[in-house]
């Protein structure tokens, strides 16, 4: 039970990192700064930010009482 949340949250993890550098790229290549578009795409980083966090701290938290 254990080894498949954490490997569900690992994975989740690896796909919101990706998202993020996407995020970054379009931030930083396609969208003109203050336009909606970059507003709304820098409003969706922060969560996946805040959620890439939240994962972080759980895996941490299952790491220390596996041990």
């Amino acid at each position: 039970m254990t080894y498949k949340t954490v490997h569900e949250m690992r994975q989740e993890l690896e796909n919101i990192s990706l998202k993020i550098i996407r995020y970054d790229n379009k931030l930083k290549y396609e969208y003109e700064i203050g336009s909606y578009k970059y507003r709304k795409t820098l409003k969706e980083r922060e969560q996946l930010i805040k959620r890439k966090e939240e994962l972080e701290d759980g895996l941490r938290l299952i790491k220390q009482f596996e041990r």
